[in-house]
């Protein structure tokens, strides 16, 4: 009686929190529709209209005649926003009316059809990240087991101006963000509580992910990585309970299966692959050291999985025994450099400072040789400025003091969370610096819901 009580009172709390993230959720609807078909950017067109492949239309004009092949529409790829943008085609047929003259080096539009356009194909993208906020509101509310705390979460992110900016946009990174948090969320619940439905949302939002931009490509290690943390964080319960054994057949055995499952929802999205198996490695192709990456996830997972299999996780426990001295020392490492790296960066282009010999030149400067000729720091810190100054003075101040508090103490139920988390922000900017890419802001979409 009194379980069935405890569950009928936790069912109304969420359907308080979801009342409450109403209000946020409103805002986010209102703030995004205020100009939505007020302005352009850089290579809308090339998804809506000109040119001989229209990339949204392609998509759909393929999927329905079955011409697999034509399914390949972008390099990025750039598929999830074709299927969600391309929900505008019901509406607006005629978009190629927009365009009044053509001309060899320039092109005379119709404002009011330049407008339909922009409604239609704009709309369904704010309206679908709008109703993926109520899936990650839930989502942080089992991570975390407080519906305060994510109702928190939630809120800053969707009120998040870039995230509210790049929802109004007919670009990839549109979508790139909630389904790299979405697969992030889903795979941290599943290493947690081993909910089959947790892994096949893993596998599904990591294969929406790949086919919104190839960037994605680094949840596979960072997926290795939360496997690793949770392992680590909870080895005591785990010994003490007798599942560390159990806990790593499972997980060595749904890491890959995971991936290849995610690997199959993207050539379903696009099915070019299936006629052209050169498209599998299209985007890998375009990462350097993608292949290393792989063959050492894979050599990792099977050890993993032997050392479970044949030696009761022997070499695996004793590992994670004799290290656990370090779990306070690793993780108060990375929030003070982390938080150190934050205000650094603030401090310098906030008050002209030089700290440290950072040079001053502006990050949007896109000198592609400059940028190679610098160190690792001064790359670093140039590669933080877009981040640290798009976030709102809220959402900086509060991180730089979470991981500051938290390199002090942490409570036991977050250790896990906050250093997986916590841990991206390393991995994303230490690969941006390996491909030698220097980000913008729309570059680094997928940290802010981070953040």
């Amino acid at each position: 009686m009194e379980s069935d009580f405890k569950q009928v009172k936790d069912k109304n709390r969420r359907w308080y929190i979801l009342l409450l993230f109403a209000i946020p959720l409103a805002m986010y609807f209102w703030f995004g529709m205020q100009h939505i078909t007020e302005f352009e950017t850089a290579d809308e067109y090339r998804w809506v209209s000109e040119y001989e492949k229209v990339r949204i239309p392609q998509y759909w004009d393929a999927m329905l005649n079955k011409d697999w092949e034509r399914t390949r529409i972008n390099d990025k790829p750039g598929i999830t926003l074709a299927m969600i943008s391309g929900v505008g085609l019901l509406y607006e047929k005629d978009y190629a009316a927009r365009v009044d003259v053509q001309h060899k080096f320039s092109t005379e539009y119709d404002p009011e059809k330049t407008q339909n356009v922009a409604y239609y194909f704009r709309m369904p993208i704010l309206l679908f990240n709008g109703l993926m906020s109520v899936f990650i509101l839930f989502s942080l509310a089992r991570l975390t087991k407080s519906n305060w705390t994510a109702l928190l979460g939630a809120t800053l992110i969707v009120l998040c101006p870039v995230i509210i900016g790049i929802s109004q946009i007919i670009n990839p990174d549109a979508f790139l963000w909630v389904f790299f948090f979405s697969a992030i969320l889903s795979f941290m619940l599943f290493v947690r509580d081993n909910k089959w439905w947790d892994a096949l949302f893993s596998a599904l939002f990591l294969g929406l992910a790949f086919l919104s931009k190839y960037t994605s490509f680094i949840l596979v290690p960072f997926f290795f990585v939360i496997m690793l943390s949770y392992l680590f964080f909870n080895y005591k319960e785990l010994a003490e309970e007798g599942k560390i054994r159990k806990k790593m057949l499972i997980l060595s055995l749904s890491y890959p299966a995971i991936v290849a499952l995610g690997v199959l929802f993207f050539a379903l999205g696009m099915p070019a692959v299936f006629v052209n198996h050169d498209l599998l490695t299209e985007g890998l192709d375009q990462i350097k050291k993608a292949d290393d990456v792989i063959d050492i996830l894979l050599y990792a997972s099977a050890f993993l999985f032997v050392d479970a299999l044949i030696l009761k996780s022997f070499i695996t426990k004793n590992i994670l025994k004799y290290s656990q001295f370090l779990g306070r020392i690793l993780p108060a490492l990375l929030y003070v450099g982390l938080a150190g790296m934050a205000v650094l960066a603030f401090y310098n282009w906030a008050f002209g400072g030089n700290v440290l010999g950072v040079p001053d030149i502006p990050y949007d400067a896109r000198d592609e040789k400059l940028f190679r000729n610098l160190d690792v720091w001064n790359k670093l810190m140039l590669e933080l400025y877009p981040f640290v100054y798009s976030l709102t003075p809220i959402v900086f101040f509060s991180l730089v003091a979470t991981w500051l508090k938290s390199a002090w103490k942490t409570r036991r139920e977050d250790a896990y969370i906050l250093f997986a988390l916590s841990s991206l922000f390393v991995a994303f900017y230490f690969g941006v610096i390996m491909q030698k890419l220097q980000v913008n802001i729309r570059y680094s979409m997928i940290m802010y819901p981070i953040a």
